[in-house]
């Protein structure tokens, strides 16, 4: 059977990546996994990146009396996102550029701007949107509230990039200004994403503390944050078992993502997990059927390979095993983060295990253990843990069955 080659991110005692855009792009570019030559359709969205990461440099470092003609003259590179991203939103951010007077934008289209970002982010260029958004911060003075509102965006950058201690102090700094200033909404953004980092950590208490006081903030206009700290709580009480409070909050994740035409692929992946954990097969092959149907987003489609890889696993079908196997490790690394490597690597150890390919699971087991222990994902590294020393144990128990000796 084959198996995609791997990757190991680089550990994070390296600093986190401060370079140009340039540089920063073709960091992104080779941490994808994607295979070169790119396909046309991905050429174009990456050169996206590095054109948008580009232009939003460079007004942030104009001298003041050059930028406003600078930003009037950027509306070919908003009219090219919207094209081929297909949100008109982006011709909001090209008349804010094209309105842009003095030092930095009021707050308003500052925020379009950092959405603009937030694109490159989601596509990939992870490097691309965190040097951009440090260039963008120095526009204002450090304790403004546009500053605080790129720092949360760098907190959720450094954290996709696995630095979970530089991105909690950046959050942890936007939520201090944000509390300064009153924005209900973006104190309840960064307590969100300082629950994410503490989960990712494996500090499930504070994580649900963290997540309990969004549910509790009920700021205005936080209909997509509430839904997400309820998702946090689903995944949080499913690892603490206590399933019956996993659903209560999936349940209402769900509704939230249905009003608001929110992220219900996710809540539904999730909500998979815990069915699985149940035992209840029936159910997590319903959600997976309909994962297949409504076809998830590419940034998904790695939890959705590793819930049908698990429940092929458990539904003891050894075809279903190796046909999920070859399709979870088509896409092993194509992602910038550490931590969806390294559960892509564990659950890949743990299939391997099941149709007792012993040298295989222990190659993915100890990369997953690898990864978590350098990132300090304590939650990933004790599964991990736990996984290789059964597969040890299983092996030795094999060779002395064998009569050959083994050391203790």
């Amino acid at each position: 059977m084959k198996d995609a080659a791997h990757r190991i991110p680089a550990p994070p005692d390296d600093p986190v990546p401060t370079h140009d855009v340039a540089d920063a792009w073709r960091s992104d570019l080779e941490a994808s996994g994607i295979p070169i030559p790119l396909p046309p359709s991905t050429v174009d969205r990456w050169a996206l990146c590095l054109r948008i990461g580009t232009v939003l440099t460079r007004v942030a470092t104009l001298p003041t009396r050059e930028r406003r003609a600078y930003a009037r003259s950027t509306g070919p590179v908003w009219e090219a996102a919207r094209e081929l991203i297909g949100d008109d939103r982006f011709l909001t951010v090209a008349r804010g550029m094209d309105n842009w007077t003095g030092a930095a934008p009021p707050l308003p289209q500052f925020r379009e701007i950092l959405w603009a970002v937030e694109q490159v982010e989601a596509e990939g260029a992870i490097r691309v949107s965190l040097v951009t958004l440090r260039q963008l911060a120095t526009l204002a003075p450090s304790d403004d509230l546009r500053c605080a509102y790129a720092c949360a965006q760098v907190g959720r950058a450094t954290r996709t990039l696995g630095y979970l201690r530089d991105s909690a102090l950046a959050f942890e700094a936007s939520h201090a200004l944000s509390e300064r200033h009153g924005d209900s909404w973006l104190a309840s953004r960064t307590k969100l994403g300082l629950g994410v980092v503490h989960q990712a950590a494996g500090n499930f208490p504070a994580a649900r503390t963290h997540y309990a006081a969004v549910l509790a903030s009920n700021a205005e206009g936080a209909e997509e944050l509430l839904a997400a700290a309820h998702l946090g709580l689903l995944s949080t009480y499913s690892d603490k078992r206590d399933l019956p409070r996993a659903i209560e909050h999936g349940t209402a994740a769900l509704r939230i993502a249905r009003l608001t035409r929110g992220n219900a692929v996710e809540v539904l992946l999730q909500i998979g997990e815990v069915f699985l954990l149940a035992g209840d097969l029936a159910a997590g092959a319903i959600v997976c059927r309909k994962m297949r149907h409504i076809g998830p987003k590419p940034y998904q489609m790695m939890h959705f390979h590793r819930l049908a890889l698990k429940l092929a696993i458990l539904s003891e079908s050894e075809a279903c095993v190796r046909q999920e196997i070859e399709s979870l490790a088509a896409v092993l690394c194509r992602t910038p983060s550490p931590w969806e490597i390294a559960a892509n690597h564990l659950v890949l150890g743990e299939a391997y295990e099941y149709l007792r390919f012993k040298e295989q699971s222990s190659h993915h087991l100890e990369n997953a253990l690898r990864i978590a222990k350098s990132y300090s994902f304590a939650e990933l590294e004790y599964r991990a843990s736990i996984a290789l020393l059964w597969t040890i144990r299983e092996t030795t128990s094999h060779l002395r069955l064998a009569g050959i000796r083994v050391p203790s």
